[in-house]
């Protein structure tokens, strides 16, 4: 949700109207990195690529029709860089740091993907 000023802004807004939004709204702003609209092209990419990525799904069933599935994201495929380079005649050496970039950026994604979906601990017994 972190575009720099506008979202500082919705946020301050609706602080206004909901008190409650206030302690996220100073949380988001204080934890805002700084990043350099040079580099912007390169996190639309990932975005965009994010959209298309692949999902492995997993489950199990038992008897009387009971069942957990549960659905992870995949990294981006190497097919889909490829595509998103050719579709915006990007230069081979840009085209091999956007690349570096965003499987890098997958894995930091796929890591906090992990942690926020693990399942929760279970409570000590009391």
């Amino acid at each position: 949700m972190n575009r720099g000023a506008e979202t500082d802004e919705f946020l301050q807004a609706l602080a206004e109207e909901d008190p409650t939004a206030l302690e996220y709204a100073e949380a988001t702003a204080s934890a805002a990195p700084e990043f350099d609209p040079t580099w912007h092209w390169i996190w639309r990419a990932w975005e965009a690529l994010s959209d298309g990525r692949d999902h492995l799904t997993t489950g199990i069933t038992a008897p009387m029709g009971g069942s957990i599935i549960t659905s992870m994201p995949r990294p981006i495929t190497w097919l889909a860089l490829q595509r998103w380079v050719e579709a915006r005649f990007i230069g081979e050496d840009d085209a091999e740091m956007m690349s570096n970039c965003i499987r890098q950026m997958d894995v930091v994604f796929l890591a906090w993907w992990r942690k926020q979906n693990q399942p929760a601990a279970a409570a000590p017994n009391a």
